[in-house]
């Protein structure tokens, strides 16, 4: 089994080493060029210890973060040996300072999937090598106690939740492209409050804010919407919500974003019939607006002749 040419081309492309340790935790190989420092990996042994605790459980995979710095473990029984892929120390002009390569959680799953497949000619997902470290049992107790703990609390208050009604109005408004109607679910008045989402007030209201921006997106999207628009103006907005400080502000974004939904829905319902190379196009510059649009390439990926794509370009900037 040739998989060092692999973890070399791996290491280059993640550009973080992989390190293969033996069944004593020992070091065999460092893959990829790395201006090492003795302690690089000295935090290698807790990620080994750590897999090793987890018992190798359903998948020979392990993965953990610590402050946002990736590892994953992979132990390979045939070669009876251990995989690292993840945060290693880099070396620092001040030494007190504690620095670390490392790449962004999917690329590391990414990694381990792709050596995963060319070890096992079998492929895993990446909630497949999350998992393989959650102790699910343990996460469902979790729940249910925090499940009793807050019902209790609304219980104690005497409060519910607000109504699911009024948010299946609010959305069909939206699918609808019915201001008027949108505007009048947003009048209703009713008994209930809203979720806590955080014990932060402001941060529990930019969480259900951001909450109503996905649920709004996708009934944007089903109202004909095109998709890539919509999600664009979402992360614009959700950013525009991340950034609010107070209450109110998140609250005007938020509305201001499901008017806006709405706008866009009814213009699209007021082209009935749209040509399929127009609607094509649309979507095609859609996913080119940060690159050069060149006739000809645009003409080759719609599968229609340039003469015929000129006229259609010229016709629409009439």
């Amino acid at each position: 089994m040739d998989y060092q040419s692999m973890c070399e081309h791996l290491a280059k492309i993640i550009k973080v080493p992989i390190r293969e340790y033996d069944s004593n935790h020992r070091l065999r190989h460092v893959f990829g060029d790395f201006n090492a420092i003795p302690s690089s990996l000295e935090e290698d042994s807790n990620a080994l210890e750590m897999y090793d605790e987890l018992n190798k459980m359903t998948l020979p995979v392990a993965f953990s973060d610590k402050n946002l710095l990736y590892t994953a473990v992979l132990y390979v029984e045939e070669l009876s040996c251990y995989f690292i892929f993840g945060r290693v120390k880099v070396p620092h002009a001040d030494q007190i300072i504690q620095r670390h390569s490392y790449a962004d959680l999917e690329t590391i799953c990414e990694a381990v999937s792709l050596f995963y497949d060319y070890l096992y000619d079998q492929k895993i997902s990446i909630f497949d090598i999350l998992s393989s470290s959650m102790d699910e049992s343990s996460i469902q107790a979790e729940i249910s106690k925090k499940l009793g703990e807050t019902a209790f609390q609304y219980q104690e208050m005497g409060e519910l939740h607000n109504p699911y009604d009024q948010e299946q109005r609010e959305q069909a408004s939206i699918r609808e492209g019915n201001h008027d109607k949108l505007m009048l679910s947003f009048q209703e008045s009713y008994a209930g409050r809203v979720a806590s989402l955080s014990k932060d007030e402001l941060r529990s209201i930019k969480n259900l804010g951001i909450v109503v921006l996905a649920i709004s997106t996708r009934s944007a999207i089903e109202g004909g919407v095109h998709s890539e628009q919509a999600f664009l103006l979402s992360d614009s907005y959700i950013l525009k919500v991340d950034e609010a400080k107070t209450q109110n502000e998140v609250y005007n974004i938020v509305r201001g974003a499901e008017i806006y939904f709405t706008k866009l829905v009814s213009e699209t319902k007021e082209i009935k019939v749209e040509n399929p190379l127009i609607f094509r196009t649309k979507n095609l510059i859609l996913k080119k607006m940060h690159e050069k649009i060149v006739a000809e390439e645009m003409a080759r990926e719609l599968n229609t002749t340039q003469h015929i794509y000129r006229q259609f370009l010229k016709r629409k900037q009439e």
